[in-house]
């Protein structure tokens, strides 16, 4: 059998470990990202990619670290910033996502899926005349996509 960490480079495992991802196989996909890491340290998408997929797990403190690395490498990374909101919420901090939430979106302010992630926050906290207005934001950006609708 061929080892793939051998003979993909740091992108490629990425890509292998996104695959996995989507097939629901969350355990390969981790360790081609962290596979992805040993190949280059400062690859963001295998970063940002292992942070988000530790969060859908809850495994918070592993995924802070994850994005708190990715976020020394490129300290206005819209994707990095975003996932730490999304962690800041799942810890219930939810003053701190709404920062980091402002924060990615002066990075990136057209990222509908870090609109769509921040309205829905600010509806669990019950401020709903903001989601709605940066629900609407997203709508308006993305017209096309029905779920966004």
């Amino acid at each position: 059998m061929i080892d793939l960490n051998l003979v993909l480079d740091a992108d490629k495992r990425v890509e292998v470990g996104n695959f996995f991802v989507k097939k629901d196989d969350f355990e390969t996909g981790l360790s081609m990202f962290e596979s992805a890491m040993d190949a280059d340290p400062n690859n963001l998408h295998a970063l940002c990619n292992g942070a988000y997929l530790l969060m859908r797990q809850k495994n918070l403190a592993r995924a802070e670290h994850w994005v708190r690395q990715a976020l020394g490498i490129s300290p206005e990374h819209a994707h990095a910033l975003g996932i730490f909101a999304q962690i800041a919420q799942e810890s219930g901090e939810y003053h701190a996502a709404r920062v980091l939430f402002d924060h990615s979106l002066r990075s990136e302010p057209g990222n509908v899926t870090t609109l769509l992630n921040y309205a829905y926050m600010l509806q669990l906290i019950g401020d709903y005349p903001e989601a709605l207005r940066i629900y609407t934001q997203a709508r308006d950006l993305n017209v096309m996509d029905a779920s966004v609708r």
